[in-house]
């Protein structure tokens, strides 16, 4: 829905403004989280990509790419914290997709 702007099975559900708003930056983090970058409930992850999700230490993410027309759902914890698992997805899943459904 989020990367369809707000629209689900042809229906709006969510208005592409808010969308578009709720990943503005509104905190920058320190060194501890990286310097990473906060909107409302998503990690802002890459600004060129446009890429966010929301991350939680249970090992939950939704991983958001925009520019490359994916999300990847993450529901177990494999790895140590969630940067990493951001990192995984960007190392073997994108690649994967790109290579396998363009």
């Amino acid at each position: 829905m989020c990367l369809n702007n707000g629209v689900y099975n042809h229906k709006k559900i969510v208005l592409e403004e808010w969308i578009k708003e709720s990943a503005n930056l509104y905190y920058q983090c320190k060194e501890e989280y990286q310097n990473m970058r906060y909107g409302y409930l998503w990690w802002l992850l890459d600004k060129k990509e446009k890429s966010y999700a929301p991350i939680c230490n249970s090992g939950n993410v939704i991983y958001i790419n925009p520019s490359k027309n994916i999300v990847v759902i993450v529901t177990v914890t494999f790895k140590p914290t969630a940067f990493y698992r951001i990192q995984f997805i960007r190392k073997y899943i994108e690649p994967y997709k790109e290579d396998n459904y363009e």
